[in-house]
């Protein structure tokens, strides 16, 4: 494609951009005034305060794109690797979401930004001019990518949806690949998808799940053992609870998104569940008058590796239901805990086949989750077993980081 049809191909899309911005202003200021998790974000999304990022004479930086919390938060071990094998490099790091924002300003040493629109990302990447652009997953902005002298998709991936799209309209395909350098994929899966993009096979690299290296945080179990339901959906809630809410097992919940948090308590209250709420004192006593608490209902955000630490096994979300394609199956095993895990994990069958060939974790339907973790916990040796295979996993957990920082270059000074 010509460098002339690509400059009209940009420039209709920040027209169309800008316009979508005009059109969308009302939402966000109902959203702004209404919903908590968009307060923050609203002057930003209109452009009407933009970060200010800039580098200083001489500075050199790099910059890390991850479009939420759960991608800012698999991209902590590349991170503190980064930040150990280039010291004196200044580390910029952008997230679209206030949750995401929230736990960038957790990274040390990093310049946190909550990104704007697209209509204004060249402008901030060109005064800070980094090095390389890394995009967590492949979220990538046309305006933000052309203006990056450098672009590098790490832990990347794309569905199939978005390979149909972009077969259907293949001139997108010019905004959004073509200005990237270089390709870390999580699976073969993802290296055929982008092959079939026209993506050349030497700009890929097969390097795994970066999500796997996720250093485990040093802390002190939850007070009571039970099974834990993490990053749930609509609807998997109360599978979950029919099943094993008689079963005399102490259940904890931890809907996927904050703002979820009062409607699955609502669901307690209809099922006639006695349940605290662990930001609530009474969660860590345990008790209603002389009667024990069966559900805890986590609705805090940052504080699952107590839970996991507490769970003898963790059902994952996101995989009961279609639409969703699951969750890290990954997180529950750095934690010790035993993953189980529904059909719909199209996002995470490369995961899966790590556990797989190991032998760790169960698959269940939303029928069957009672006998799934019934037969675990009632099995001490089959528990037993589990546990000392996921105690024999962590070295291979780092190879993703590892390979991504091979296949970049960036253990090496010259870039």
């Amino acid at each position: 494609m010509s460098n002339c049809r690509i400059f009209v191909l940009k420039t209709l899309y920040t027209l169309f951009l800008g316009m979508a911005t005009l059109m969308a202003a009302p939402i966000l200021v109902w959203k702004y005034l209404f919903q908590k998790k968009y307060r923050g974000v609203l002057l930003v999304r209109l452009g009407l305060s933009v970060p200010q990022v800039q580098a200083k004479s001489g500075e050199d930086c790099f910059w890390v794109h991850a479009v939420s919390l759960g991608e800012v938060r698999a991209s902590k071990a590349f991170i503190a690797r980064l930040q150990k094998a280039h010291p004196k490099t200044k580390i910029i790091f952008s997230t679209l979401t206030n949750t995401g924002f929230e736990e960038l300003k957790k990274f040390e040493n990093v310049f946190p930004v909550l990104l704007p629109s697209d209509l204004y990302t060249s402008t901030l990447v060109r005064r800070s001019n980094p090095k390389i652009l890394f995009l967590v997953e492949g979220d990538i902005w046309p305006n933000m990518v052309a203006a990056a002298k450098k672009v590098v998709v790490i832990n990347g991936k794309i569905s199939q949806r978005t390979l149909r799209w972009l077969q259907m309209f293949p001139f997108v395909k010019d905004l959004l690949l073509r200005p990237v350098d270089f390709w870390c994929v999580q699976s073969e899966i993802f290296l055929e998808r982008l092959l079939r993009l026209g993506v050349e096979k030497e700009k890929i690299s097969i390097t795994g799940d970066i999500k796997t290296a996720v250093e485990p945080v040093s802390v002190e179990p939850f007070h009571r053992k039970g099974v834990l339901l993490v990053s749930s959906h609509r609807g998997e809630e109360r599978f979950f609870l029919e099943q094993l809410l008689e079963k005399g097992l102490f259940l904890m919940v931890a809907p996927r998104h904050p703002e979820r948090f009062d409607e699955v308590a609502n669901l307690l209250d209809a099922m006639g569940a006695p349940f605290c709420r662990s930001s609530s004192l009474e969660a860590f006593k345990g008790y209603k008058g002389s009667e024990i608490y069966p559900v805890l209902l986590i609705d805090q955000i940052g504080l699952m590796p107590k839970y996991y630490r507490s769970a003898m096994c963790t059902v994952v979300g996101g995989t009961l239901v279609e639409g969703i394609g699951g969750h890290n199956l990954i997180e529950p095993v750095l934690y010790g805990s035993v993953p189980i895990y529904g059909p719909f994990i199209e996002k995470q069958r490369h995961l899966k086949r790590i556990l797989d060939d190991r032998g760790i974790g169960f698959e269940c339907t939303k029928a069957t989750i009672a006998s799934v973790v019934l037969g675990l916990i009632d099995s001490l040796e089959v528990l037993k077993e589990q546990v000392k295979k996921i105690e024999n996993i962590g070295q291979d957990f780092q190879k993703p980081l590892q390979n991504t920082f091979l296949a970049v270059g960036l253990d090496h000074a010259i870039l």
